[in-house]
């Protein structure tokens, strides 16, 4: 296998938006909306997140600071910011004081309205805008738990749509007398829903950055980077040459548990020509597993080289349109970027006859060093 590189975790070299996510929120409940509105907010990351001098915002200029003190997020957990503490104790924690809720003076519209959440240096962490009117009492309560988006629109596109058609919880958020929510229940006032009592996960493995680029000797490079780790045992980076079918090209080891940004990189040496798709498998230790999004990286590699037929079962065709400055050396490579075949390609010959019959079925790259460089060319052994 070709040798994958881990680079050193590097903590000032990117700049990640911390992972918080706003997961449930009350806009039009029963009684006082001054007393009653709230909304929650979750940790999917596996740190800590300060949330000192965070605010929540909206699109009209409305902004309150949730709190002016330290006040840490552990991973997995939640804190409730409320238009009324005290009411809001008194309503869902029969009374009881309890730190993790911040009296925030929040107006929320109960028709639309847009909740913008941001870190002490401004940047959005969640965003989120709701229309249509919810019925009274009803939370609405995030349904999906990968976390890849944190952003649902805007008040002049709302990403929240509570009109009950969203019942099988792909798009995001729903109201939860729509979709079982298994941790619901009713408060003295009758309203629903599940502060502090959510069903989310962190996430064990936060992709922040995955890319893959060609480069001018015409090989592809992969980076990607985590925010955080838990029980990671590696990468599998996959190949396909239709987007369909992958086959693995080798294996990074992840860095078990971090909270610290991971950095990776991996370089492909033997990409196909035209289209190359690639996605990482990311394997925790008990076995389980998630992919990544695919990344598509065109390459034009075959020069004057030309194959056939490139379906082949016995014998393959080479022909050049340049001519040699030395003898050329024609390899054969395979899907793992191991040479399985070599051969001579004569400074005064133009074509080349190959007997593929041993290889074994699969997808191959052959290469010819022509002295201008090496021409590329693909084909399948059947």
């Amino acid at each position: 296998m070709k040798k994958a590189l881990l680079l050193p975790a590097l903590a000032l070299s990117l700049t990640l938006n911390a992972q918080i996510a706003i997961t449930e929120f009350l806009c039009n409940p029963s009684g006082s909306d001054t007393g009653h509105e709230w909304l929650e907010l979750f940790n999917y990351s596996t740190g800590s997140v300060n949330i000192k001098n965070w605010t929540i915002e909206d699109e009209d200029f409305d902004s309150d600071i949730i709190t002016t003190s330290d006040y840490t997020i552990a991973s997995g957990d939640y804190v409730i910011i409320a238009s009324n503490k005290d009411d809001f104790e008194a309503n869902w924690l029969s009374g009881n004081s309890n730190n993790m809720v911040f009296g925030v003076p929040i107006i929320l519209g109960n028709n639309s309205d847009e909740l913008i959440l941001k870190d002490d240096n401004g940047t959005v962490i969640w965003n989120l805008a709701y229309g249509n009117d919810e019925t009274q009492g009803n939370a609405t309560f995030f349904t999906e738990d990968d976390f890849s988006t944190t952003d649902y629109g805007d008040k002049a596109s709302p990403g929240v749509d509570r009109d009950g058609n969203d019942v099988t919880g792909k798009l995001g958020f729903e109201k939860n007398n729509a979709t079982s929510d298994g941790n619901a229940y009713t408060a003295s006032n009758g309203d629903l829903g599940s502060p502090l009592l959510g069903d989310y996960t962190p996430l064990p493995i936060r992709l922040s950055s995955f890319s893959a680029r060609k480069t001018e000797d015409k090989y592809v490079v992969l980076h990607w980077s985590t925010a955080s780790e838990e029980n990671n045992d590696f990468f599998a980076i996959e190949h396909s040459v239709d987007g369909r079918f992958f086959e693995e090209l080798d294996r990074v080891l992840g860095a078990g548990t971090s909270s610290i940004t991971q950095h990776y990189e991996f370089m492909h040496r033997n990409p196909v020509d035209g289209n190359n798709y690639y996605r990482l498998r990311q394997v925790d230790f008990d076995g389980s597993f998630t992919y990544s999004d695919i990344k598509v990286v065109n390459l034009n590699v075959s020069g004057e080289i030309k194959v056939k037929p490139t379906l082949v079962q016995q014998n393959l065709e080479i022909s050049i349109n340049e001519k040699l400055i030395n003898n050329g050396t024609v390899e054969v490579v395979n899907w793992l970027g191991q040479v399985v075949m070599i051969e001579a390609f004569p400074e005064s010959a133009d074509k080349l006859s190959l007997d593929v019959n041993d290889l074994e079925k699969g997808h191959y790259v052959l290469k010819l060093n022509t002295g201008n460089g090496i021409k590329s060319a693909r084909f399948i052994k059947l």
